[in-house]
């Protein structure tokens, strides 16, 4: 592990302090430059006791295994997230690099309402991103701005492209999976 935080985290203050210090690396400290990727590994490594605990304090179904669909969605979003930050294309999902499976789509359509979630859609990454905010106790009215954001956004599109283009990009469905999403928030 030394090696390890040595020659990747080394220009980094907090770990740079301890690592001079000869002192061990808090967990704290290891968060602070920790990626997604890395923290979705650390995730997958711990105690199943601990990853049930977590999916608990989340209060993902256990019905289907919370744990594991916590990993799942940890990668999932983390290619969402590279996408962004690396200015790539998101509205076609080409993005998509973590083998998904349909429970994780099976378990948001049974939670939140929504049918035909299969992340082939930016719209299904909205509906995954607003059900973890809920989870975690994010106000109601932040969910639904998110929601009003992004249909606006979809409108202007509309609005710029013929029909046949939208739906190419968008698909069918995605305003009433914005009203699914909306009904959801409005009863969670």
């Amino acid at each position: 592990m030394n090696r390890l935080i040595q020659y990747n985290y080394s220009k980094n203050p907090v770990v740079r302090h301890f690592y001079d210090s000869d002192k061990p690396l808090p967990i704290w400290a290891l968060f602070e430059v920790m990626t997604l990727g890395n923290f979705g590994v650390f995730y997958s490594c711990l105690k199943g006791s601990v990853r049930q605990s977590i999916s608990d304090d989340l209060k993902l179904p256990n019905n289907y295994d919370g744990p594991g669909l916590l990993e799942r969605t940890i990668f999932v979003l983390k290619d969402l997230r590279n996408a962004i930050a690396h200015n790539s294309a998101v509205y076609d999902v080409r993005f998509k690099r973590a083998k998904v499976g349909n429970q994780l789509g099976q378990m948001l359509s049974s939670e939140v309402g929504v049918p035909s979630i299969d992340f082939s859609t930016i719209t299904d990454y909205v509906v995954l991103i607003v059900y973890l905010l809920r989870k975690m106790m994010v106000s109601k009215t932040e969910c639904y701005q998110l929601i009003r954001n992004y249909s606006s956004v979809l409108e202007d599109l509309h609005g710029s492209l013929s029909s046949s283009d939208f739906h190419k990009i968008v698909k069918t469905g995605a305003r009433s999976k914005m009203d699914a999403l909306r009904s959801y928030i409005a009863a969670s």
